[in-house]
């Protein structure tokens, strides 16, 4: 199974599905919280190779809440929870993937 990063191009929101095909890979994003309500052909696609390797039988979407699906969404696909400053930073310091995370780590936070 291939692992795909599915967006709203006009938001900042994306998450990845699992599928074999791009095709296949819209129509589960039509039923994520990312992409709900979109039209089909409005749904960016891009694979993403390097997280093929966390598919699991049935596994159709990685889950950003479940703590190592957010490590490697932000490890090894540069995920964030905001996309400049969180407006939130207790929460950050809570976070599996904070070391990791670019949001996190700048340096004028």
């Amino acid at each position: 199974m291939k692992a795909w990063e599915v967006r709203n191009p006009n938001e900042w929101t994306a998450t990845i599905v699992f599928a074999e095909t791009p095709g296949k890979a819209r129509v589960l994003a039509m039923h994520t919280e990312a992409c709900e309500d979109m039209n089909f052909c409005d749904i960016e696609v891009h694979r993403e190779k390097a997280v093929d390797e966390y598919y699991t039988p049935g596994k159709r979407e990685m889950d950003w809440r479940d703590p190592a699906d957010r490590l490697v969404m932000v490890r090894d696909l540069g995920f964030a929870c905001y996309p400049y400053e969180s407006p939130y930073p207790d929460e950050c310091l809570q976070c599996p993937a904070k070391e990791y995370c670019d949001s996190y780590n700048r340096e004028d936070w």
